[in-house]
């Protein structure tokens, strides 16, 4: 399987300002959301968006054990 993920920083710069997030976990949400998606996730329908919504939390939760999502993605970045 061939994935293609493409994130709009500025859109991500735009809607973490607007939910209080830092631009770095925005784009890892966005980036976590594309890979649950290509793993066959759906969420179309509500019920499927609330279990998707879970696994992206819990997929985030486990990546920032791991990494400082700040380092990864600096808000200093411009595009």
């Amino acid at each position: 399987m061939e994935v293609e993920i493409i994130v709009c920083p500025s859109v991500a710069r735009r809607e973490a300002a607007k939910r209080g997030l830092p631009y770095s976990r925005e784009v890892i949400l966005y980036l976590v959301h594309g890979l649950l998606h290509a793993a066959g996730e759906d969420d179309l329908k509500p019920d499927l968006k609330r279990i998707m919504r879970r696994r992206e939390l819990k997929t985030i939760n486990e990546l920032a054990k791991c990494f400082d999502f700040a380092k990864v993605f600096p808000d200093a970045v411009r595009s």
